[in-house]
């Protein structure tokens, strides 16, 4: 009986910290996807850009995505690596 209490406290110890942990943080970019959807912002591009402002705001989400794909993984030594040797 011992072992199946030990267990079951384990289990809602387990679930209590689960239910307590913190919620995952929004990427990064989020914060520069909302930035880019205001309307005065993307009026702003417009007028500066013309037709070509949609396809500049893609490009400036694409690269902050690959830009924290690269430091949140640590995979910048690792591309560095590659670029240096590409047969590797």
């Amino acid at each position: 009986m011992t072992a199946s209490r030990s267990t079951t406290e384990l289990g809602n110890k387990l679930q209590t910290r689960a239910n307590n942990a913190p919620a995952a943080p929004k990427p990064q970019n989020e914060g520069l996807k909302s930035f880019l959807a205001a309307p005065a912002i993307k009026k702003r591009f417009e007028e500066v850009l013309d037709k070509r402002a949609p396809q500049f705001m893609s490009s400036m989400l694409n690269l902050s995505r690959l830009l924290c794909w690269i430091l949140d993984g640590q995979r910048l030594p690792a591309l560095i690596r590659r670029v240096g040797n590409p047969s590797a």
